[in-house]
């Protein structure tokens, strides 16, 4: 019925979602990164006074973040294409 495929539609996005979380995370501990263990669809960057500048680096190069002054940057789960513009960027952080 109309509800079951719904909840197919549902399902498959969720897995959808942590398969991109997981390129995301691997993608930046590959690059040296520690992060916290996050059960969330994001990963946060502990930047400090380095977030405005790391920032507008990211947004720069077309990257959706979003930046907690002073303290760091979060950085939502997305397709694959948006996952390698960030780490494009990301990589040149360390």
């Amino acid at each position: 019925s109309g509800s079951l495929g719904a909840r197919g539609e549902l399902l498959q996005g969720v897995v959808q979602v942590v398969a991109y979380g997981s390129r995301l995370v691997e993608g930046v501990r590959d690059e040296g990164w520690s992060l916290p263990e996050s059960q969330a669809n994001f990963v946060w960057f502990d930047l400090g006074e380095r977030t405005a500048q790391r920032a507008e680096e990211a947004r720069a190069a077309g990257a959706i973040v979003r930046p907690f002054a002073g303290e760091g940057l979060r950085v939502s789960v997305g397709e694959p294409e948006a996952t390698d513009l960030f780490l494009r960027v990301s990589a040149t952080w360390l």
